[in-house]
């Protein structure tokens, strides 16, 4: 009998522990949804209230803070328990895919003891406008390249080593200068109103030798009795990119075979070149004999 009745009263006990389980997840699940729905409104208000259209977020993530410390002569990962960094990914009217940060300190006292180490200063960031100037610099460029180029197709760009975080996201960090603060702060009061050569040459004075990159298939491949004819389509093409004032370039060109080249500014005595490069895949079937390598062409 008592062995039935520590049964029963076992059984109670683990029911009320699954049903205070279940109601304490149900109502945390409900807080956090509210948070996210807050969050998702504030960001969205922020980007219309900045760029006067109407945005949608497709999806929320979020993850810890993390910063590096040096501790017996080697870097470790540490993790800031009251942080979060919520990820939103975001689309705008036009149907430009974008990301926001929006980073936040439940505990102002733990990002005071963490601030000397590089964290993320709290606040929303996003890249809407690199996106949104990524697709018109696209939309200038993409047919008169296309038209230099024999036989090529889908042609994308973007513009490299704008940010210190990943996707072209600037962000503020603890220990960044109030020059670096106002170079950034410049950077994120262009609207969608400023020129594509303008934004290029704002993303140049946040980072040195930024590079207009271009991304393009070629519907062929390049044999050596074909480097004459293609190395002058190059020269036109960089001819055409610098008159517009993307002065640096970084052009990847992807053909049949497995074969690829590489096309970028290159200096000989202080005089300016383009370097075409060629690379293959390990399993073209182009004889080593007949593979091209590396050439020096005249700009002008």
């Amino acid at each position: 009998m008592n062995n039935k009745k520590v049964t029963v009263l076992t059984v109670i006990v683990i029911v009320i522990v699954v049903v205070l389980s279940f109601v304490w997840s149900f109502f945390d699940g409900r807080r956090i949804r509210r948070q996210e729905n807050v969050i998702k409104e504030e960001v969205i208000n922020y980007l219309k209230d900045k760029y006067h259209e109407d945005f949608v977020v497709n999806d929320l993530s979020f993850q810890k803070n993390t910063f590096d410390v040096e501790e017996d002569d080697d870097y470790v990962t540490k993790e800031m328990k009251s942080s979060l960094i919520y990820r939103l990914s975001m689309s705008s009217s036009r149907l430009i895919n974008f990301d926001v940060l929006y980073v936040v300190y439940p505990d102002e006292d733990e990002y005071k003891d963490n601030a000397k180490y590089n964290i993320l200063e709290k606040g929303i960031y996003e890249n809407y406008i690199y996106q949104y100037k990524i697709r018109d610099i696209k939309r200038e460029i993409k047919s008169d390249v296309l038209k230099r180029f024999s036989n090529s197709s889908n042609l994308d760009v973007a513009i490299d080593h704008i940010a210190l975080n990943a996707d072209n996201i600037l962000v503020d960090r603890s220990l960044d200068s109030k020059d670096i603060r106002a170079l950034y702060d410049e950077y994120r009061s262009l609207d969608k109103s400023v020129s594509n050569i303008n934004f290029y040459r704002m993303c140049s004075k946040i980072s040195e030798d930024v590079n207009l990159i271009i991304n393009l298939s070629i519907r062929d491949y390049i044999e050596k009795d074909d480097v004459g004819e293609f190395s002058k389509e190059v020269v036109d093409v960089v001819r055409y990119i610098q008159d517009l004032g993307y002065d640096n370039y970084d052009i990847n060109i992807s053909f049949k075979n497995y074969q690829s080249a590489n096309i970028s500014k290159y200096f000989v005595d202080d005089e300016e070149k383009i370097s075409l490069i060629f690379d293959y895949e390990n399993y073209s079937d182009v004889a080593d004999e007949d593979k091209l390598s590396v050439y020096v062409l005249d700009k002008d």
